[in-house]
């Protein structure tokens, strides 16, 4: 698996954010920038625990990486949701 892998499991979960029904606090724009660095950060932290480290990726780092982005995204919207709170509702 390469860093390319890890960005589309970045993008998809940035679209499958975008789809869902509900209010959002977070813009399309920051849930793709968000999703692939969680996506990266998430493959790179499961690989660093498996004997070979970043040498090769396998599942374990797949997994990570949608377990990173997904809760990066999931993150960024509970600390927005919290924002939106605290100030209340825009003018």
């Amino acid at each position: 698996m390469e860093f390319l892998v890890f960005t589309f499991v970045g993008i998809a979960a940035a679209l499958v954010h975008i789809i869902l029904p509900g209010q959002h606090h977070v813009g399309p724009a920051s849930s793709f920038a968000v999703g692939v660095m969680g996506a990266w950060g998430g493959a790179l932290l499961a690989s660093a625990f498996i004997q070979g480290g970043w040498a090769n990726f396998g599942l374990l780092s797949l997994a990570g990486s949608v377990l990173g982005a997904m809760g990066s995204i999931v993150a960024l919207e509970v600390a927005a949701d919290a924002y939106v709170r605290r100030e209340g509702p825009p003018i």
